[in-house]
């Protein structure tokens, strides 16, 4: 093989390796994972170059979480979640429902006073005062 470098045997090696390989199109970036805290359904998730917040939904139940970077290669998952206060006025009871959980339609039974709420999407009216009524196109507001 004259003519032939050390380096171009190398090089040819090297492809010939990579041509025969069953790996194509392979997806490249760091991932995270996690067992669902609402079913343990296992989510995973990339964690987009230049990106340090993303979402991340499981796609059994429809949990959702904030995945962010932890550094050191690690990630950290926390869970989209918001505090709803009983609406009973006499309860001061709150519970935490995942951000997927909130819709209309759904609700919950009070541990505390035993009363079921129901969370409803509504228009409320207000009737006018005297004041709106004449200008019903808003603008000047009452000076009171």
């Amino acid at each position: 093989m004259s003519g032939v470098t050390h380096i171009q045997i190398t090089v040819r090696r090297h492809l010939t390796d990579v041509l025969a390989s069953p790996m194509w199109n392979p997806t490249m970036g760091t991932f995270a994972s996690l067992g669902c805290m609402t079913c343990g359904y296992l989510i995973r998730k990339r964690m987009p170059q230049g990106k340090s917040v993303v979402d991340a939904k499981c796609f059994e139940c429809g949990a959702t979480y904030k995945l962010s970077d932890a550094g050191k290669g690690k990630a950290r998952f926390e869970p989209h979640q918001v505090e709803v206060k009983c609406a009973n006025p006499e309860c001061k009871t709150s519970i935490f429902a995942w951000g997927s959980e909130i819709e209309n339609g759904r609700g919950w039974k009070c541990k505390v006073c035993g009363g079921k709420n129901d969370i409803k999407l509504m228009i409320q009216h207000h009737p006018a005062t005297a004041f709106e009524a004449t200008n019903p196109a808003g603008g000047a507001h009452d000076p009171d």
